[in-house]
């Protein structure tokens, strides 16, 4: 684990594994899995004893039930602090699981995806704004608000260069007439002026 090497650092069990192991607890017995889980986060270790010994004495209990039980048994009592210790003040949970479990198994698959230094960031500088406190909602909101006025500046601009491209257009036609008007050169038209028909 990091906490073994990380400097000032916790071992905490992560609520997925705590919920896999509670349900293979409560194996043979529906919905006994929740009961499990409130207390082994409220560190009620005795009720877990208790409630092993009575399932190991169980004759019920098939060979293949037993070893699902004493594997939970034994990852439940080898972890009770790191699992009590979820309700520490500055614990905020764990995306462990999803960004090892799903990110790398979906990027080693038979069409593997490249998981580029960008995206890693990103995911990560997410993480860090979500627990400094900011709403992503929000974020994503104003985000959208200054892409449409930015998009609206860009229409208008674009509606101001055709119509200043129009006044050239025309300007450059007039010029070019009057010039050759000035020059002596006239078309039908200045002629007709001119002459009147």
């Amino acid at each position: 684990y990091g906490a073994d090497f990380i400097p000032h650092c916790t071992f905490i069990l992560d609520r997925f594994h705590l919920r896999k192991y509670c349900k293979k607890a409560s194996v043979g017995i529906a919905g006994l899995d929740r009961t499990l889980y409130h207390w082994a986060l409220a560190g009620k270790t005795n009720f877990i004893q208790d409630y092993f010994n009575v399932r190991f004495s169980d004759p019920i209990v098939t060979v293949s039930q037993c070893q699902s039980l004493k594997q939970a048994a034994k990852y439940l009592t080898n972890n009770a602090e790191a699992i009590r210790d979820n309700h520490l003040e500055d614990y905020h949970g764990c995306s462990a699981e999803d960004h090892i479990s799903h990110y790398l198994s979906r990027r080693l698959s038979s069409r593997p995806h490249g998981w580029s230094l960008t995206g890693a960031q990103s995911v990560a500088r997410t993480l860090i704004f979500q627990l400094n406190g900011g709403s992503i909602i929000n974020f994503l909101q104003m985000e959208q608000q200054k892409a449409c006025k930015q998009e609206k500046v860009i229409r208008f601009d674009r509606r101001l260069n055709v119509r200043k491209n129009i006044k050239n257009k025309y300007y450059e036609q007039t010029q070019v007439a009057f010039s050759s008007h000035l020059r002596g050169q006239r078309s039908l038209w200045q002629h007709s002026l001119q002459v009147g028909w």
